[in-house]
């Protein structure tokens, strides 16, 4: 938890609107087996698709360096894994 208290606005902002992202992206697919008109279940599921896409834009500036430091932690995790067992 000591990671939590050393984040600062930005991360914070960023994480909460990562977090109505992937809430409202997980909630799309559950539309369409709610008891409603068939128009409707196309309306809220484009509506909540289309919310989960804009937040998740809105999110990118705020942990692009996260995002970042993230990306070249995994490619280097796949680069090592990949190599050779005499390499190691």
């Amino acid at each position: 938890m000591n990671m939590l208290a050393e984040l600062g606005l930005r991360q914070w902002l960023g994480l909460a609107i990562l977090l109505v992202s992937t809430v409202t992206w997980l909630a799309t697919p559950v539309i369409f087996f709610l008891d409603i008109a068939g128009a409707d279940k196309v309306a809220w599921a484009s509506i909540s698709y289309g919310i989960s896409l804009v937040t998740w834009y809105m999110c990118l500036p705020l942990l692009g360096p996260e995002f970042l430091l993230l990306g070249r932690k995994w490619l280097a995790w796949l680069k090592n894994s990949l190599r050779e067992p005499a390499d190691r």
